[in-house]
């Protein structure tokens, strides 16, 4: 699925089931994309985990953290949705992100 495009489309005037079903499936299709782009997330933040412990550097970096929340706050804006429900998703997250490498090197 196109990143530029995901998400946008001509307007659906048409009521009825064959609509609404092709709408869910779009929907569908967007969940799988975020699944899957949450999963190469957790592995990025997982080898950046792997680095910062082989190097000595400390886990966190509340600074890149902001922004990173930041740069999806003016990506919000520019697709004119609410900024402050992608800053709670973000944060969420990262908080994801900070608990899988946890477990992942918790593992190890």
């Amino acid at each position: 699925m196109d990143t530029k495009t995901m998400g946008r489309s001509e307007p659906i005037v048409q009521a009825g089931p064959e609509p609404l079903t092709s709408l869910r499936e779009r929907i569908d299709q967007v969940d799988n994309y975020l699944v899957t782009a949450l999963a190469a997330r957790l592995r990025l933040a997982e080898q950046i985990g792997t680095l910062k412990r082989n190097t000595g550097m400390l886990p966190l970096d509340p600074s890149r953290e902001a922004e990173v929340v930041r740069r999806a706050c003016e990506v919000a804006r520019a697709e004119g949705i609410p900024e402050e429900g992608v800053r709670q998703i973000i944060w969420s997250v990262i908080d994801y992100c900070r608990a899988g490498v946890i477990r992942s090197h918790a593992c190890e």
